[in-house]
């Protein structure tokens, strides 16, 4: 019983502090049919879609059999590229003052490579969001071509707006990447940084992504 009211009164404690409430068991690659999603882009070759609650961000990606999914965020002078393939992986670009480039010394770290839905995979993807405020399947779960972006808003640090883009890798097509909005395969859709090895800069353009106004 007092086990029970400790988990209880933690429970209330993480949400009046605005952390994260997420169902991880839901992240499976298969896309829900939620009402709650609001349409970024729709076209023959994939569709993108964004849910949002005072603190999480959710994406759903649909398209052909990918190989790699990497979404760029942008917000204020950094870019986050969160890559899902076969593993998981994030780097950080910061804006040069007076200058189109954005330059990193990050590489990717490759984790959380489960694909499992049982109750040691999912919690280890709780903890992979824990640390890195974001998770995602992997290309080999779920349904082909379905994959779901959870990002925590404790990420976002600068105000209420952020410029999101994609770089899709075909896996009949790798050589092919698809471009979020279309026209940006010198930056976020550069085969080397979808790939996973990235350039150490890029000449990201946000103000040419799809602009996303964060609820409050």
């Amino acid at each position: 019983m007092y086990l029970k009211l400790i988990c209880t009164l933690s429970l209330l404690l993480l949400v009046k502090m605005g952390f994260a409430q997420v169902d991880f068991a839901q992240l499976d690659g298969q896309l829900s049919n939620d009402a709650q999603f609001k349409e970024i882009a729709i076209g023959a070759e994939v569709s993108l879609k964004i849910k949002q609650d005072a603190n999480v961000v959710y994406l759903n990606l649909q398209s052909e059999d990918l190989l790699v999914a990497s979404i760029c965020i942008s917000q204020g002078n950094e870019v986050y590229v969160l890559h899902a393939s076969a593993a998981l992986g994030m780097v950080k670009y910061v804006k040069k003052e007076n200058s189109n480039q954005w330059t990193t010394t990050d590489k990717f770290k490759w984790e959380l490579r489960e694909t499992g839905l049982d109750q040691k995979s999912i919690d280890k993807r709780s903890i992979y969001f824990d640390n890195n405020q974001w998770v995602a399947n992997t290309m080999s779960m779920g349904v082909t071509g379905e994959n779901e972006f959870i990002i925590d808003r404790r990420l976002f640090k600068n105000g209420y707006t952020i410029q999101l883009a994609a770089g899709l890798m075909p896996a009949e097509t790798p050589d092919k990447i698809l471009s979020l909005p279309k026209g940006h395969e010198a930056g976020c859709a550069n085969p080397l940084l979808v790939s996973g090895d990235p350039n150490p800069t890029y000449d990201f353009l946000p103000r040419g992504w799809y602009k996303i106004e964060l609820e409050n």
